[in-house]
């Protein structure tokens, strides 16, 4: 078997488990916010997404080793900020689940992280700093949690969406 061909396979994962998980992010935040049934099932897709999109990104390493292309995105700053945001968002759902990181810290990390890490995975900008994107992705954190706070408070003041 051609081996291009199953690194296209790998590239097909990696785009649809991205797409999956981002969209299962905001689904989860939509969930939690009108308490609804079914964030079980969210959390299982995001869960799965975050494993295929991990085995997926590694092979994209295995990829460059073999010197079948994509060893200058090793230079990419943007890129290793993706991958700095995805152990972060690795962490948070470690944390989140074991219970040792409230809902209201972790789910602006989590819904942050997918869409940048999104974001990163079909555009890495040359001109952009590992050091700037880590500030504009942490004050995009802090600014998603006051606005999910706000939302939360207009939305519903007695119930609060649990885990």
């Amino acid at each position: 078997m051609d081996t291009e061909f199953l690194f296209e396979i790998n590239q097909g994962l990696h785009s649809f488990a991205a797409v999956v998980g981002l969209a299962a992010a905001f689904l989860a935040e939509i969930f939690c916010l009108k308490n609804l049934k079914g964030l079980p099932t969210i959390y299982k897709v995001l869960r799965w997404s975050m494993i295929i999109l991990v085995f997926t990104g590694f092979m994209f390493f295995v990829k460059a080793r073999l010197g079948l292309g994509g060893a200058r995105l090793f230079f990419n700053e943007a890129l290793w900020a993706k991958y700095a945001i995805v152990a972060i968002l690795l962490a948070n759902a470690v944390l989140m689940q074991a219970k040792k990181i409230p809902l209201k810290i972790g789910a602006p990390i989590s819904l942050v992280s997918w869409s940048v890490a999104f974001i990163f995975g079909k555009w890495h900008p040359q001109w952009l700093s590992f050091w700037s994107a880590m500030v504009g992705y942490i004050a995009a954190v802090i600014i998603v949690g006051f606005i999910l706070e706000a939302i939360k408070k207009k939305i519903d003041k007695h119930e609060a969406c649990q885990i």
